[in-house]
């Protein structure tokens, strides 16, 4: 199998240039609708408006995609650099060509909004959206100051954090590891090699500890000036719910949920305690593989069948669905020095399939990834008949399949295998870092936005996040002080504050949406049909087509109740 994937067809025919010039073409002959705004176009006109933001948006798009994933694979390439960088100022100041339509849209009458909308078929929830936002969109000119900002502002920020975090390399084993290396020993059987890994991993971000500081500080200190100062949004979280269409009750919920829930972990901490064969348990075994036969390395081909096969267990249609993406050239799966690490899904057009980047090393764990991350690929292929703008899912269904996947998964091996203990054990580990860990950090997130809004110091956010962990994690697991600097190795809360919830959202979601695939037959169908509304509907309304609310904090107790239910199977298997 190719170990990378064919960028090319993302550029072809006109190439990287000749797709900038069509759109600013385009850009250029959209101006001239300024006059038909003026004068109030009729239904018809206005969708045609919509469809050619739709085709310009799709432009935007295959040019950002690719400089984004031609950087992925050698971050610390300058000319890859560079290119993303012009092409990202190019398409910033094309698209604040285009925000005349936004603001024209901001100012008209109610009536004449709800007529458009009634006429405007799939494109309906993203209007009503874009119109329900528009109390926090600025006028035209500041909107562009904005856009011009973030291109020396933020995402040069998080620009810094990666080419300082992928240029890392670790001393272990007698040669140099990146990060995506590294990480891997957390899993070890061999108490050495993990806190060797940690410790290794831990300094490496301390010795430049003012620096990640100082970005942490001005993403925040930037998230709050524009969003809340300027644009007036309530709470610098309130940003991200408002974005994601989530109301602050079902974000408060599920935290409240997490925090009152954590303490079944501690019951499995315990038990991990006698799995592991430790008098003393702390947080360098948090992630540690019970002991079990030597693991062999699984080839890449066996673990995309692994894939396939968990897919075709469960339905015809996302089988084979995986196996078109497969069979595509779409993945990069070789690690590589300078590649970004971890792995990502990025998807450009409704009509196109997505790409996949991961670093696979032949673990079990890079299976699960491999699987996560093809999860989302098939959400968005499945999606496909929705519009470019609305094919996407929004951020707190967009881990649904990536992790319904990998509970499909889990649960294929549990049948198969007669080392039970490895694979519940790693299903737990995997909830405690999806569902726990980050609640957990959203939580970390809260206070640190309000400490520095009131001049904390970095000392502040080590003590700040030390006490976090501690809250959830002691007594049972000990947690040194090395510790208080991890924050800082969390790329999310650089790059995207608040995400992180949307983790916890999605596997809380899962568990019990897979509760309910046991009791329903006719799941597999129903299932089918909720990830083909991609982001066409509000989150809440796609999440109660499968019986759930998110509001109410039992929904999120629920996804509890299955992780009580792992923990009990678990327990005769180590008696």
């Amino acid at each position: 199998m190719r170990n990378t994937w064919d960028l090319d067809e993302i550029i072809n025919p006109e190439g990287i240039d000749g797709i900038i010039r069509k759109l600013s073409r385009e850009v250029d002959d959209f101006l001239k609708i300024r006059e038909k705004l003026d004068k109030g176009p009729s239904n018809e006109e206005f969708m045609s408006i919509i469809t050619r933001l739709e085709d310009m948006n799709l432009e935007s798009m295959r040019a950002a995609a690719y400089c984004g994933l031609k950087l992925s694979e050698n971050t610390l390439d300058d000319r890859r650099t560079a290119l993303e960088t012009r092409t990202s100022a190019i398409l910033s100041h094309l698209g604040n060509k285009t925000l005349f339509f936004d603001t024209w849209f901001k100012e008209l009458s109610d009536k004449k909004v709800k007529q458009y909308i009634r006429c405007s078929g799939k494109y309906r929830y993203m209007l009503e959206r874009k119109r329900a936002t528009m109390k926090y969109q600025l006028p035209e000119n500041e909107e562009k100051i904005i856009n011009l900002k973030d291109l020396s502002g933020q995402e040069t920020i998080s620009r810094i954090y990666d080419l300082t975090v992928n240029s890392f390399r670790y001393n272990y084993g007698g040669r140099k590891q990146t990060l995506s290396e590294i990480v891997k020993y957390r899993f070890s059987t061999k108490r050495g090699q993990r806190k060797k890994a940690y410790d290794l991993v831990l300094a490496k971000y301390k010795e430049d500890s003012s620096l990640f500081s100082e970005l942490y500080r001005s993403t925040v200190l930037d998230w709050r000036h524009e969003c809340m100062q300027i644009r007036g949004y309530p709470s610098s979280i309130a940003v991200r719910n408002i974005a994601n269409d989530v109301e602050d009750q079902a974000v408060k919920s599920m935290l409240e949920s997490i925090e009152k829930n954590s303490q079944l972990f501690r019951k499995y901490f315990k038990m991990k305690k006698k799995l592991l064969n430790l008098e003393k348990i702390d947080k360098y075994d948090l992630y540690a593989t019970p002991k079990h036969k030597k693991e062999q390395k699984i080839p890449y081909a066996k673990a995309v069948k692994m894939v396939l096969d968990t897919y075709k267990e469960f339905n015809d249609r996302l089988y084979e669905l995986a196996k078109l993406f497969y069979e595509s050239n779409h993945i990069n799966y070789a690690p590589m020095h300078g590649k970004q690490s971890g792995g990502f899904c990025m998807s450009y057009s409704k009509d196109k399939k997505p790409y996949v980047l991961v670093n696979y090393t032949g673990t079990l764990e890079d299976v699960f990834t491999l699987i996560h991350e093809t999860g989302h690929a098939i959400h968005a292929m499945l999606a496909a008949d929705q519009t470019q703008f609305t094919y996407h899912a929004t951020l707190p269904l967009s881990e649904t399949a990536s992790v319904f996947s990998e509970m499909l998964l889990a649960q294929k091996l549990i049948r198969e295998t007669d080392d039970r203990t490895r694979i519940y054990s790693r299903m737990l580990d995997n909830q405690y870092a999806t569902v726990v860990r980050q609640g957990y950090i959203t939580l970390f997130e809260l206070e640190a936005h309000k400490l520095i809004s009131e001049g904390a110091s970095t000392e502040d956010l080590n003590t700040a996040y030390l006490r976090n962990l501690r809250q959830h994690l002691s007594p049972e697991l000990k947690v040194d002080d090395v510790f208080s600097t991890e924050w800082m190795c969390i790329p999310h809360i650089f790059h995207s504050p608040f995400y992180c919830y949307a983790y916890s959202f999605g596997e809380l979601l899962v568990l019990s949406l897979y509760q309910r695939y046991l009791a329903d037959g006719d799941f597999p169908r129903k299932y089918v049909e909720i990830l083909s509304l991609g982001g066409s509907m509000k989150p809440s309304d796609i999440i109660k087509k499968a019986g759930l609310n998110p509001n109410n904090k039992k929904t999120w107790d629920n996804g509890f109740n299955i992780i009580a239910k792992e923990i009990k199977s678990l327990n005769p298997q180590y008696k």
